[in-house]
């Protein structure tokens, strides 16, 4: 994300330069690409242009924000999914594998257990959490 950061700060002053140099006036650009007087608004447009892109990233991811987990039923084999909701007499999943939401009754299920897909956290997470949760695989 950095490089995309710096990357799209001289994409800027690029574009800056370029129209500068066919005539264009400074004045009437947008103010993204306006000449900055100081360091101080130039660092406030980077660090907006990289709170943009993180966000896009984890935006776009397709995990969910919830954990895994293997649910042993006692009609069937075991499914791996995340629940979604519990009232009491129904759990919502959706499978892991086809993203399906399906219902099952409370009564069906006799054990759930956090599982891992391996190592699935954002790089902002490993910052903070620099060890990883040990759950077994699924």
């Amino acid at each position: 994300m950095a490089v995309a950061s710096i990357a799209s700060s001289f994409l800027i002053v690029g574009i800056r330069k370029r129209l500068v140099a066919n005539g264009r006036d400074p004045g009437g650009l947008p103010f993204i690409l306006r000449e900055s007087n100081s360091a101080h608004t130039a660092l406030v447009v980077g660090l907006a242009v990289f709170g943009l892109l993180g966000w896009l990233w984890v935006a776009t991811r397709d995990t969910p924000w919830i954990p895994v987990e293997r649910i042993t039923q006692s009609t069937s084999s075991p499914i791996v999914g995340y629940i979604l909701d519990e009232d009491g007499a129904w759990f919502t999943v959706m499978l892991e594998n086809d993203r399906r939401v399906v219902n099952i009754p409370s009564a069906q299920i006799s054990q759930r257990e956090p599982c891992s897909r391996g190592d699935e956290r954002t790089p902002l997470v490993m910052l903070v959490w620099p060890k990883a949760a040990h759950y077994p695989e699924c």
